[in-house]
């Protein structure tokens, strides 16, 4: 159900309800019934310059981190990316997103992501983006 809101003149729309994923499968399934899902993804630096081809962090990429006066303070940086489908290219998985950098950047606006396989068993108390280099869409976290 959508429902009209109203903003300094502006006409928007408000969504009513939400769903969380917690699967790959699901995540599919959402897509085919309802369209594109919201996914998290830990941010590293080569992303920027991402144009083409199945992305995953080279091993050279640094997560990006946020701003803190104290370096035990600083987190990874999540980026939101609206995920609108999945394939397999040159025999790696991928899911196909949609990114809010504009046209100019990666392949028209979008990029395909490379499927871990893990993200059933994703865990933010394990996971470290500093020491690891799968790109986890943080299925738990759709909206």
């Amino acid at each position: 159900m959508i429902s009209n809101c109203h903003n300094g003149g502006f006409k928007a729309h408000k969504g009513s309800s939400h769903c969380v994923l917690q699967s790959e499968k699901s995540i599919k399934h959402e897509i085919l019934l309802s369209g594109p899902v919201v996914g998290l993804m830990f941010l590293y630096d080569d992303f920027f310059v991402y144009k083409d081809g199945v992305y995953a962090p080279m091993a050279t990429a640094n997560p990006v981190m946020t701003a803190a006066l104290q370096q035990a303070n600083r987190n990874a940086v999540q980026l939101a990316v609206k995920i609108i489908g999945w394939g397999m290219e040159n025999g790696l998985d991928y899911w196909l997103i949609e990114n809010s950098y504009g046209r100019e950047w990666g392949q028209n606006g979008y990029a395909k992501i490379l499927r871990s396989g893990k993200e059933d068993e994703f865990s933010f108390a394990t996971y470290n983006p500093a020491r690891e280099r799968d790109i986890i869409l943080l299925e738990p976290f759709t909206i």
